[in-house]
């Protein structure tokens, strides 16, 4: 599974984080970071956010891809 995360603290541990799940709602740049350090561990992201995207949007946040931007979507399609 996360060999790595499991060395750390362990497999019971790994086990509760993949089973665990979190939204983040009114994302920035900082909440954007943190999603993806918790993802990247197996915790499962919803996020919810219904601003219009902007240019500074895509700089920050990987979620999204430039033709997001572009067309304008909100941060939850």
């Amino acid at each position: 599974l996360y060999d790595r995360s499991m060395r750390v603290w362990g497999e019971k541990n790994q086990h509760k984080l993949l089973e665990s799940s979190v939204i983040i709602i009114d994302v920035d740049s900082m909440t954007s970071e943190v999603a993806k350090n918790l993802s990247l561990s197996g915790v499962k992201i919803f996020i919810s956010d219904n601003k219009i995207l902007s240019i500074k949007d895509f700089e920050t946040n990987f979620f999204i891809n430039e033709d997001d931007v572009l067309n304008k979507l909100t941060k939850q399609d």
